[in-house]
């Protein structure tokens, strides 16, 4: 009589290999995508075919189109969105925490805060119609499409594998890095928004923080210009 073949130990795990390389490898080729977008917009404006105000809402409409392929995937943001918000309070708690952290580093560091700059740009710009598609790409847009996509998609591929304190952790560095030279100045947000989805279990409290802030910022730089 044959012996049963010897089972293979730990044989789980051997799962996450093929699933984080994967999604590395989507993650990465979406990125690059977005970097390829954002950098046709402003090789436009360097010739001379767009304004300052058309430039900035090319460049974070051009990135969300390509950020949002994943989540328009079936049942992405409908998990994503399924868990309700457990603590409201903390959302103004948070955001009052990173707008403190946000002027330390700007004190500490010399640095400007995230999309500041590219804020100020559409602000000082007379063009209306772009203003306003700036706007909304970042008030309520940019705020949507990056929490469904790092702590929607990529969380929701990198759960089935890993703990959730290891996902927070990959997925917070994920879109740090993601925000370029504006990376450290992003740092604090990225640590609320990650306790925010591992509180609530989905990205409802994320969202509302990241528009918070981002409305904060926008609104800074177009109505509290000298």
């Amino acid at each position: 009589m044959l012996d049963a073949p010897p089972t293979i130990p730990n044989s789980p795990p051997l799962r996450a290999v093929p699933v984080v390389f994967y999604t590395l490898v989507a993650l990465v080729g979406l990125l690059v995508l977005t970097g390829v977008a954002t950098a046709s917009a402003l090789m436009l404006s360097k010739s001379g075919r767009l304004g300052p105000s058309a430039t900035a809402a090319l460049v974070v409409w051009a990135a969300l189109a390509v950020l949002v392929l994943p989540v328009l995937r079936r049942g992405v943001a409908r998990a994503a969105l399924r868990a309700r918000v457990r603590r409201l309070w903390m959302i103004p708690l948070a955001l009052g925490i990173v707008m403190v952290a946000n002027v330390q580093i700007v004190v500490l560091f010399g640095l400007e805060v995230a999309r500041a700059g590219q804020a100020k740009l559409a602000a000082d710009a007379g063009d209306l119609s772009f203003q306003v598609l700036y706007v909304l790409g970042i008030a309520v847009a940019t705020p949507v499409v990056e929490e469904l996509f790092f702590r929607g998609w990529l969380w929701q591929r990198l759960a089935s594998v890993w703990s959730p304190a290891a996902v927070g952790l990959a997925t917070g560095i994920a879109f740090v890095l993601a925000h370029g030279a504006n990376a450290t100045s992003v740092v604090p947000l990225t640590v609320a928004l990650t306790l925010l989805r591992l509180q609530d279990g989905g990205v409802r409290s994320a969202i509302a923080l990241h528009m918070a802030m981002n409305t904060l910022l926008v609104g800074l730089a177009f109505f509290g210009r000298p």
